[in-house]
């Protein structure tokens, strides 16, 4: 059923992802599109009309940007940060998931030890558990939204944009370069590695890799999730709002 925009929000984009999955890449493109307001995580739960609110002024304060006929920008990377159904439902919010491959992103996690993660044990337990949570997200929207794979939107970057592009009927496109903004680089605001400064989506040559190692028999658990996932997905979401990599 359709909603009133919250004052005057054109819609809300709402990222529904895990740690290290080219997120913060993806919030840094869409942020520097004149139409969105917001580009970073803003650790908020969305379970009510005024949470909702409650976003978009805290998205304009940290963006600088104004999110009055914009579209508001968040990412969701974590379990106890719960969006409601009827929030996914309304029809002002547009979501948008996406995963990456296991054994990269728990490297990466590793690496930076984000949030503080530093096992293997640890990481893998918050990947399986975030695959679980996405599979919610999915149900409780009806399938209505956007699947891309992490590793598409550095491979398949044209086409990734376009379809988002499409998603959100810009008035332009998505371009694979974007600006910087205050809060790029800063640790539990996204990315803290140096390739988000790039301005621009690096090709897998181009980005430094994660020193890190995670051999494939050591995270059997996350593999037969991240498997499971794109099965699922590829029967709840309609083939042509869907990117693999």
């Amino acid at each position: 059923m359709k909603t009133v925009t919250v004052s005057r929000v054109r819609g809300y984009l709402l990222l529904f992802s895990h740690m290290r999955a080219y997120t913060s890449l993806l919030g840094h493109i869409v942020g520097s599109h004149p139409e969105v307001s917001g580009y970073s995580e803003m650790h908020l739960r969305l379970r009510s009309h005024r949470e909702l609110h409650q976003l978009a002024l805290q998205v304009a304060r940290r963006s600088r940007k104004n999110y009055q006929d914009r579209f508001v920008f968040d990412k969701l990377l974590h379990n106890h940060l719960d969006t409601r159904r009827k929030i996914l439902q309304r029809g002002d919010v547009h979501p948008l998931v996406m995963v990456r491959r296991p054994q990269e992103t728990l490297a990466s996690i590793l690496r930076l030890k984000a949030r503080f993660i530093d096992e293997l044990s640890v990481a893998e337990h918050y990947y399986v558990e975030r695959l679980q949570r996405l599979r919610e997200v999915v149900r409780w929207c009806g399938g209505e939204c956007l699947f891309i794979e992490g590793e598409a939107l550095i491979r398949q970057t044209d086409r990734v944009l376009a379809l988002m592009t499409d998603y959100l009927q810009l008035s332009s496109p998505l371009d694979s370069h974007y600006e910087t903004f205050q809060h790029t680089g800063k640790r539990r605001l996204g990315d803290s590695s140096g390739n988000i400064f790039a301005g621009k989506i690096l090709q897998s040559s181009e980005r430094s890799h994660d020193s890190a190692v995670v051999e494939e028999q050591q995270m059997g658990r996350s593999i037969d999730a991240y498997h499971e996932f794109l099965e699922f997905i590829s029967r709840e979401v309609a083939a042509d709002k869907t990117v693999f990599a």
